[in-house]
């Protein structure tokens, strides 16, 4: 274990907590985690919004949760929310940007007082004033590696310099190439008003004039509602005009009386008499919205990480209370929806708030409804959720569809609110929908184990797509959204996309006939791939090394063991052979006779012997290969050094049983080649230290002629003409490779290999020490600093940063656009929203 993950482990207190919180982990930073999992809070109120602060909180890892409440169970929540934050007059933000450290390569040291440092041009790390970095590795400076963070003075987008005096250093030039830096973002002082002067002089958290002006609009609407249940010791009577006239009185004088910041320049009466149309109502999707903000708050406050809300936010969803105009409950045509008096709004039971802010045309409608649901993680489960309390697919006629093909992980049970520990293995969608509907019974639910996508979904058929409603995304993948995209334009649906990534979240309304489509403004990727080269000749980043490793678990663990299988399997293999590019060819008859001649293991013994074989191979004899291709004194045709910028001059290893990192990398290696032959029993150290002797190992002998691309631009070059390496070879150029050595398949009837699939949550069957044990050796050979586990996972395992209050935000909001769709409401009432939990900042805009 690297030190790297020693002080993860201590940070975190128990690996338990890395196994169960990686996602969010990756979004907050381990620092973080351990102060939420320490931290106690108390939370006043046990209604729908104090419950949603609640669960969230929970599911966020705190150690411990008290509730207060001592009134009795009833609806009681606003059809708009505020948020409030006060971290006191003095407050330090440790953390601005969250998230897993990384390191930077350094390009130069100059010997100077200040010291100029320069990145590598190939990365640009967002410096801020106030940062500092920490330096390892960097030679010929030794007194810069002693882990001291160093404030920086920033003179270019990869340039700073530090103040220390490096004119003494040893170096025989006046730069010093190579090391690394890793940022430490500056810590804010905020200061904070108490509730009192912040209501008198707010602070909105606002992204633009008119969204401020809004906000000042909704804080005189509140504090005349507070006014109002202070003077009558009760909320505005639903439907009572007495009431709305009073609470309208109310909010005129206390804006007469109001402070610059305060006042409101038009008092719009139409808002107030909707608040007070909703003050005593509960609407799920808005106290979702609320509650993952308040939680998000919290804990912020208790890891000091992210920013705080400065200091007041308001979000409304008033544009779903239908107006005039709307659909009414027994037809499809434009008509005035029916608001009940209170009355006839308690009649509707478990319904009645949705129905008093909303009316009952729209709670039938909502009953009615048939819509799909794809997706059963973190966002649908929230989604699903909020489909019970609002009672959808909860009608006579109506149904949810919910398809998902895969299995409760213990990872997902910090965010997906519907599986416990006792669901890990089973699958998602069966769980769900179970709890949606022990949470309402009336709900009917239909769970469909089924990938959509077009390969997959021609089982579901045209028929049961046209009997749809509409379709909710709730996938991560955007090969899956453009399918969906496609159905819906196929079949005339609207569909509601809400999608998050650590503390960003969004959410994009496609409403048949009236907006784009999904596709139309979909955001391009801004995912930069490696170059080949640099994977597999000249790493320099933790990350290259990473994406090595995983390549080589696939190829070795998988892709063999696969090729395999068909040459024993297929009887058209050699054909489908011959049509492979010529390279691929080579490399699919080395894995065949790897694995069936010259190293067919039977004993745990010859697994160990591989596994000692490939450490030679890949850590010393190619790096011997590479240098030998290339001198470290090489220079290039410009007579520049060739080893310099982002290419390090590497070094073979020599392995050593007491090294921890060499054992690690045999250990995972030789368990993993007998899972693939299926042996039974685990290989143990001491049985390796045991063998490892006695391996014979072939001296190294550097080949001639073998041509290794400085580039990918050189490697395209050096294919031959015309085929852009994908011509077929010919079948004189087959008995090459060595079929005529091979075991025919008659020969092993009934024999396969099981081919592994990379599993990043999984840390006992080896796949993550594997990786990260061949990744840090290659660091080893290239001095770079060495990737702790879970930056190993991330990176390998393609795993995004991931908060349940995002996916919480996000499923509130979208579950606020359903109400607009069953209203049939005008495309300016619909919003695409944008989140960003981190700042926190809430944006609005009307679909194109």
């Amino acid at each position: 274990m690297s030190d790297d993950d020693h002080q993860m482990e201590e940070a975190l207190g128990s690996p338990s907590l890395e196994d169960l919180y990686s996602r969010q982990i990756f979004a907050i930073g381990p620092k973080a985690m351990q102060d939420i999992s320490s931290s106690g809070v108390l939370v006043i109120g046990a209604n729908a919004l104090g419950s949603e602060i609640a669960k969230n909180l929970v599911l966020a890892g705190v150690s411990t949760i008290a509730m207060y409440d001592n009134e009795p169970v009833q609806p009681r929540d606003l059809s708009a929310q505020y948020l409030f934050a006060d971290f006191g007059e003095e407050y330090t933000v440790r953390d601005p940007i969250g998230g897993m450290p990384s390191v930077h390569l350094v390009e130069s040291i100059t010997q100077d007082c200040p010291a100029a440092v320069t990145l590598v041009e190939e990365q640009r790390p967002d410096l801020q004033p106030g940062d500092s970095v920490v330096f390892t590795g960097v030679p010929n400076i030794p007194t810069l590696n002693d882990g001291t963070p160093r404030p920086i003075t920033i003179t270019g987008s990869n340039a700073f310099t530090i103040q220390d005096d490096t004119r003494q250093c040893e170096a025989a030039s006046p730069v010093t190439h190579s090391g690394y830096v890793q940022k430490i973002p500056a810590p804010r002082e905020m200061r904070f008003s108490c509730l009192k002067e912040a209501v008198e002089n707010p602070v909105l958290a606002g992204s633009d004039a008119a969204q401020i002006a809004r906000m000042q609009l909704l804080h005189l609407a509140f504090r005349a509602l507070d006014s109002f249940q202070a003077q009558q010791g009760r909320l505005p009577a639903h439907g009572s005009t007495v009431d709305d006239e009073l609470l309208l009185s109310i909010a005129t004088t206390i804006n007469g009386s109001a402070t610059q910041l305060a006042r409101v320049e038009e008092l719009d009466a139409d808002v107030l008499r909707a608040l007070a149309r909703g003050a005593a109502a509960e609407l799920a999707p808005m106290a979702t919205v609320a509650g993952a903000l308040a939680a998000q708050e919290v804990l912020k406050a208790v890891s000091h990480t992210f920013l705080p809300l400065r200091q007041w936010l308001y979000v409304d969803a008033l544009e779903c209370v239908p107006a005039v105009g709307s659909v009414s409950a027994e037809s499809d045509s434009p008509g005035e929806e029916e608001i009940p008096e209170a009355a006839e709004a308690a009649a509707a039971g478990r319904y009645e708030a949705q129905v008093a802010v909303l009316g009952r045309g729209i709670q039938e409608r909502l009953g009615s409804l048939h819509f799909f649901l794809v997706g059963a993680g973190a966002v649908g489960c929230e989604t699903l959720k909020l489909w019970a309390l609002m009672g959808v697919g909860a009608g006579v006629s109506g149904a949810v569809t919910v398809a998902d093909a895969d299995v409760v992980e213990r990872s997902n049970l910090n965010r997906q609110i519907l599986f416990r520990p006792t669901d890990v293995g089973r699958l998602k969608v069966q769980v769900a929908s179970e709890i949606a509907q022990e949470v309402n019974e009336d709900m009917t639910v239909h769970p469909r184990k089924v990938h959509v996508d077009q390969q997959h979904c021609s089982e579901l058929g045209a028929q049961f797509f046209e009997s749809l409603s509409g379709i909710f995304s709730a996938v991560d993948s955007t090969t899956a959204r453009m399918f969906l995209d496609e159905c819906c334009v196929q079949h005339r649906l609207p569909m509601v996309d809400p999608g998050t990534i650590g503390t960003l979240g969004s959410v994009q309304v496609v409403v048949d006939h009236q907006s784009e489509t999904w596709s139309a403004s979909r955001d391009p990727s801004d995912e930069k791939s490696v170059p080949v080269c640099t994977l597999n000749h000249f790493p320099y980043l933790p990350d290259h090394t990473l994406e090595w490793a995983r390549d080589l678990f696939d190829r070795v663990f998988s892709q063999r063991p696969t090729i395999v299988n068909s040459y024993l399997g297929e009887k058209d293999f050699a054909d489908m052979l011959k049509k492979k590019p010529s390279g691929e060819k080579g490399t699919l008859m080395e894995m065949l006779h790897d694995a069936l001649v010259k190293h067919k293991t039977l004993t745990h013994e010859g697994c160990i012997v591989w596994a000692r074989i490939q450490f030679e191979e890949h850590f010393v004899n190619n790096i011997k290969q590479l240098l030998h291709n290339f001198s470290p004194a090489m220079l290039t045709t410009a007579g520049n050094p060739f080893w310099s910028g982002t290419k390090r001059v590497p070094s073979p290893l020599h392995f050593d049983a007491d090294n921890t990192l060499h054992m690690d990398f045999v250990l995972a290696a030789a368990n993993l080649q007998a899972a693939v032959f299926g042996l039974k029993g685990c290989i143990t150290t001491s049985q390796i230290k045991r063998v490892v002797p006695s391996v014979h190992l072939e001296p190294f002998m550097p080949r001639e002629g073998v041509d290794i691309p400085v580039s990918d631009a050189a490697k395209q070059r050096s294919m031959p003409a015309g085929t852009s390496g994908t011509q077929p070879a010919s079948d004189e150029s087959m008995d090459t490779f060595g079929f005529q050595d091979l075991p025919s398949p008659g020969d092993l009837a009934g024999y396969r290999l099981t081919p592994l699939v990379f599993d990043p949550d999984d840390c006992v069957k080896y796949h993550i020490q594997f990786v990260q044990a061949a990744a840090n050796c290659r660091c080893s050979n290239y001095s770079i600093p060495p990737a702790p586990r879970l930056q190993c996972r991330q990176k390998a395992g393609g795993l995004l940063p991931a908060l349940c209050t995002t996916s919480a935000m996000v499923a509130g909001l979208a579950c606020l656009e359903m109400y607009k769709l069953v209203s049939k409401a005008p495309l300016d009432r619909f919003k695409n929203s944008f989140v960003n939990l981190a700042l926190p900042r809430l944006v609005a805009a009307t679909p194109l």
